[in-house]
């Protein structure tokens, strides 16, 4: 159980959504795996309460956790987040603890070039100094780089960038032979894949709505922060 909070007198933009994830970090202090998460919505005013239930057999004994949380506008574009994720000294315990975020700048709309897969699938795709953004609908997604002109994220979605276009590895379905789509409208990728805008990134994994608009992201025999 916890709360978010950040700096500052700013209000959180009305259709905002917060994900607060539990993350397993590696000695050199990289995360190595997400181990549970929450999704809000509907954000009123600050501080945000959540709470966040783990699957205990996800956990090691000697695993070092911590908690990475972003709040999100409407438009999808991070508002608020953690540079790094709040340690977590005992996962065991019931403590309340306080996940103070810092605002991100907002930069300018990157140019996005649209494209259309081999199976029909439409995307646009930009990159933005060392991220690559990806974009469907509502749903926005920043990836981060892993060489050989290929970009992930922790839900093991990737783009790579090709000669004339891209391949596409997204929730699991691979999109090959991305290429770019000429004088096609802004609102084509927004329209044409069926149901991505239904939700933004934070609402993807498996779980079921507890009808407060919140989303987990395990189940099962659970230990509560």
């Amino acid at each position: 159980m916890g709360e978010l909070t950040y700096a500052g007198n700013a209000k959180i933009p009305a259709g905002s959504n917060a994900r607060v994830s539990m993350v397993e970090r590696s000695e050199t202090g990289a995360d190595k795996r997400i181990v549970a998460e929450r999704s809000l919505h509907e954000l009123g005013s600050k501080p945000i309460e959540f709470d966040i239930s783990v699957d205990p057999s996800l956990l090691e004994g000697e695993g070092r956790y911590g908690l990475r949380a972003e709040i999100t506008d409407g438009d999808g574009n991070v508002r608020w987040t953690t540079p790094e994720p709040l340690a977590i000294d005992d996962i065991s315990t019931d403590t309340s603890v306080t996940i103070e975020l810092e605002a991100t700048p907002q930069p300018q709309t990157p140019d996005f070039t649209q494209y259309r897969c081999e199976d029909g699938f439409h995307l646009a795709a930009a990159t933005a100094g060392t991220r690559a953004i990806l974009r469907l609908g509502n749903r926005r997604l920043e990836l981060q780089p892993a060489g050989d002109n290929r970009y992930t994220d922790l839900h093991d979605n990737a783009l790579t960038f090709r000669e004339g276009g891209v391949r596409l590895v997204l929730d699991g379905t691979e999109h090959t032979d991305c290429r770019v789509v000429e004088n096609q409208s802004p609102s084509e990728v927004d329209d044409d894949n069926g149901d991505t805008d239904a939700e933004p990134e934070a609402d993807d994994g498996s779980g079921e709505e507890d009808g407060t608009g919140e989303r987990e992201r395990d189940s099962g025999d659970t230990t509560e922060n």
